[in-house]
């Protein structure tokens, strides 16, 4: 579990992944970054960024969003961490013949 806070009521839940499909995490620090206005990134402007950017590979994805909260940010100094974390699933795996002669996928 990510970000868990002690106390708190978590609701699970599950999702299917296609192949191609990414998974993106961030910590608040993202969002509620601020420029020299006081304005938040904001979870708004986080999703259309996110849109915007096609399917690039998941490290470009994470530099492309780590500069654009810089280029937000301006001269306003950091308050919190920006950590990102991108997974593009690539699908189930082909099954492949093992040594004994069994099948793996």
């Amino acid at each position: 579990m990510v970000g868990a806070i002690e106390g708190f009521a978590y609701e699970g839940a599950r999702i299917r992944l296609n192949a191609g499909d990414m998974l993106f995490i961030f910590t608040d620090g993202i969002t509620e970054a601020r420029n020299e206005r006081g304005e938040l990134f904001s979870e708004g402007r986080l999703k259309a960024f996110l849109e915007a950017q096609g399917a690039p590979a998941a490290a470009d994805l994470v530099a492309a969003i780590r500069e654009e909260v810089r280029l937000f940010a301006g001269a306003s100094p950091a308050s919190d961490d920006l950590t990102v974390m991108v997974v593009r699933y690539g699908g189930p795996s082909p099954e492949v013949e093992t040594p004994s002669g069994g099948l793996e996928a």
